[in-house]
Order: C-alpha cells, then structure tokens, then sequence
C-alpha cells in the first residue's frame, strides 16, 4: 500500500500490544493525521519502520519483506513516506481491507477487523463460496467479503499481492515478481541440510526418525 509524497504518512508505526488478542494478529490503520497505528498480539514483529508476523529470503533487520517474492505472512512496512501491507506468496494467508471516511483499517485476521468495526457475518449468506473461490486463481477470485453492518457492505481481500492506497483508490494492486527458482532450488537444499542435523542435535537416533 502506498500514499502519495503529498500526503505522506509519519516515519515511526504507533503500537499498542493487546493481550487479548491472538499472538500474531494484528490491526492496522491509517488515520486523516496520516499516522499509522497497530494493535497487536504479543508475538508480532515490531520495528520504528516496520510490522511482521512472517518468514522472508532477506536479512532480518532490513526489514525489506514487501520487496522480496519468497514472503510467507503477512506485515507492514514504511518506507518513504509510503506504507506498504504485504501478504503471503502463497494462498494460505490474506489480508481484509476496510475504508471509511479518511481512514483505512487492514487486518490478518476477520475475527480481529470484525470486532472492531462491529461488523456481524451474514447467517444468509454462502460464504462457502467466497472463501473456495481463490482455488479458481490469484487473478480470478471474489475479492470481496460479506458482513452485516449499517455503513459496511463488504471488506476486500487481497491474497498473494503487495496492496496499496493511493489519495482517491483503494485497494491498487502489485503484482508480486516472479519466482526465482533457482533461489528457491538453493533455499530448500539449505533447509534439508539443516534437518538432516535434527537428530544429532535432539540426539535421537537416526532409525528412531525414519521409523
């Protein structure tokens, strides 16, 4: 997600940690005052720049997951003035986007984004579909999400993309790079190589794993 130079957002996220919620859910929103503010379970990654609750090819304290297309999570991140929400690479994470009048509130988690703006699912209905329709592909699916509230009809997903909003659009959509395979080759023979150490380091004997 990104914000014009015009109305760019405060360098430093504001936090506040919930005990409450799950561990790595988190809320975010983008106030008229332009400042990002989260609230967040006790497990999510927290920079001055940047929000995480993921894995990413990329040295940590860079913090450059919205860059990168090997990304499994979801996060936020600063940078210029722009502020960037990330999804996961794959299908199995998404984010929900909600906006109303000079804010912008985006959430992993529907629990987390429904108590907070008070929405209720619709009992009538079928959200079965809704949620299968991703299987028919990233450029395809409903991206929209039902609920029941009086200034609400529907929250946006976004799976597998790199969302933003820019003054007068919400949500634009990036797609995320390529994959590189031969990096992914050379991530996955590191992976192997360090299980192969599980048994010696837990000192189990190497037929007991295989067994």
């Amino acid at each position: 997600m990104y914000l014009s130079e015009r109305d760019a957002v405060l360098d430093n996220i504001e936090y506040e940690v919930v005990d409450s919620f799950p561990r790595l859910g988190w809320v975010a929103s983008v106030a008229p005052d332009n400042q990002v503010r989260v609230l967040c379970g006790s497990d999510v990654e927290r920079c001055p720049e940047w929000m995480v609750e993921g894995i990413w090819d990329g040295e940590y304290t860079k913090g450059d997951f919205h860059k990168t297309g090997h990304f499994f999570g979801t996060g936020l991140r600063i940078e210029e003035g722009k502020v960037f929400f990330r999804t996961s690479c794959s299908n199995q994470a998404r984010l929900l986007f909600y906006r109303t009048a000079g804010c912008i509130w985006v959430s992993n988690s529907l629990v987390l984004l429904s108590a907070i703006t008070g929405a209720e699912l619709d009992e009538a209905h079928d959200y079965h579909r809704e949620f299968t329709s991703i299987l028919s592909g990233v450029k395809t699916y409903d991206r929209t999400f039902r609920v029941i509230h009086p200034r609400i009809e529907n929250f946006t997903r976004s799976f597998m993309k790199r969302s933003g909003w820019k003054t007068g659009r919400f949500p634009s959509i990036f797609r995320q790079r390529k994959p590189d395979f031969e990096r992914i080759r050379i991530i996955w023979e590191r992976w192997n190589a360090f299980c192969s150490g599980w048994p010696t380091i837990f000192r189990i004997p190497k037929d007991d794993v295989l067994a």
